[in-house]
């Protein structure tokens, strides 16, 4: 794993956006999983465990569009996992669904980096609207979340809001799953190379991520 502070660009691998509370193990587990996942692919990444960061929730002032143009204008953790997601291959995001949503700690941050990597104006995109980019590139948004139980409606509004979330950041192709129950280590692992597998990680070379077949998300 690199250090923090020291990826710059052309840096690439994968951010991780750790989004468990303090005794959830089921998310942690999933976390370790992805890493490992990661590490067995030759794939660099950066862990950010949400609930240890000194993040407030977003207050909407726009700053990051008029007054710092792509970095929030609170000073925080948010602009470095902004600094490394623009020259990632990827944003793996693990999570439990509240909801049918993100963790409290997962929102927070994500509101804090959306719109560092989007512009202010619009555009359509297939009929709809949406802010275009800010970079030429962005990370590919790959997603696990997790629930105590399996229920259909959660994990079905779940796997809607990431393919939203991943058409509003431009990610022309993402990976979601959800798993629920108590898994063993082993099952998570499974679960976690299937995932990275559907997003089309294969091999790297040097470091750099491959990524090929990359489910398209409607």
């Amino acid at each position: 794993m690199i250090q923090a502070g020291v990826a710059g660009v052309g840096w690439n691998g994968a951010v991780i956006l750790d989004g468990s509370g303090p005794a959830d193990v089921r998310t942690q587990t999933a976390v370790f999983a992805l890493r490992e996942a990661l590490d067995q692919a030759g794939i660099r990444h950066e862990t950010y465990v949400a609930r240890d960061l000194d993040v407030d929730p977003c207050t909407g002032c726009f700053g990051c569009w008029i007054r710092k143009p792509g970095e929030c204008v609170f000073e925080g953790p948010t602009q470095q996992i902004v600094r490394l997601a623009v020259a990632a291959d990827m944003l793996v995001i693990a999570t439990p669904v509240t909801f049918g949503g993100y963790s409290y700690e997962i929102k927070k941050v994500l509101d804090r980096i959306v719109c560092s990597l989007l512009l202010p104006f619009f555009k359509r995109v297939d009929g709809e609207i949406h802010h275009p980019a800010r970079y030429a590139k962005l990370p590919e948004l790959v997603v696990m979340g997790t629930l105590p139980a399996s229920d259909a409606d959660a994990e079905a509004v779940f796997v809607t809001l990431v393919a939203r979330n991943a058409r509003n950041l431009h990610s022309k192709r993402t990976a979601v799953a959800v798993v629920s129950g108590d898994l063993n280590s082993a099952e998570f692992a499974d679960a976690a190379t299937s995932l990275l597998a559907r997003a089309g990680v294969e091999s790297t070379d040097v470091g750099r991520l491959r990524v090929v077949g990359l489910r398209e998300v409607a």
